[in-house]
């Protein structure tokens, strides 16, 4: 019974399913404990059999959207930042900013599952299995952004335009994120109020 040794769980090719129970049960956000690749093999990756995550995404089409703002393979292995779809006018402190929000998705990309960007083609994009992961990181990147733009606002020289530029940016990156918030169930903070983490 020829078995694919994945070190926490080991697959059954003959079965197609994890041979152990996976080891987060319920908090896998699935009843089926034997899940192979969320079932959905041909579009997920899961090499340690613990954490699937998407490779691409599940709405788009095999070409990537260059005018996306996401996290994309690099082509070796690894994941890097697309910043598609920003104009030629815009702030180098917005364009900073939106960086460093996506920069957040691929380091929680990467802790969830350290081989997200492994098989993946240059340019593909990568998500999150799990709604509710996905719902987190946009939490945690739309903070990493707020915290920026308001440090930018606290210490550069801005004219006004830029100024009114950055402090509308935040109004925006705080209901979004206020959006997932709430999805987490988590009550959201006033405008312009604390960063407020989403509970796991």
């Amino acid at each position: 019974m020829g078995l694919y040794d994945f070190r926490e769980r080991p697959e059954s090719p003959t079965l197609a399913r994890w041979i152990k129970v996976d080891p987060l049960g319920f908090t896998a956000g699935d009843t089926n404990f034997y899940r192979v690749e969320a079932n959905r093999p041909t579009t997920v990756t899961d090499p340690t059999g613990l954490d699937p995550t998407f490779v691409g995404s599940q709405t788009k089409s095999l070409d990537p959207d260059p005018n996306e703002r996401t996290v994309v393979g690099d082509g070796k292995g690894g994941l890097t930042v697309q910043l598609g779809g920003l104009p030629p006018d815009a702030n180098r402190f917005l364009v900073e900013g939106v960086r460093r929000h996506e920069q957040t998705h691929i380091k929680d990309l990467l802790a969830k599952n350290p081989y997200a960007g492994v098989g993946v083609e240059a340019g593909r994009p990568v998500r999150f299995v799990k709604n509710r992961d996905e719902w987190q990181s946009e939490v945690n990147a739309s903070n990493a952004e707020i915290e920026y733009l308001r440090e930018v606002l606290r210490t550069e020289r801005l004219t006004d335009v830029d100024r009114q530029w950055i402090k509308d940016r935040i109004a925006q990156m705080e209901d979004y994120r206020n959006g997932f918030l709430r999805r987490l169930e988590v009550r959201p903070p006033e405008r312009g109020g604390r960063i407020v983490p989403a509970a796991p």
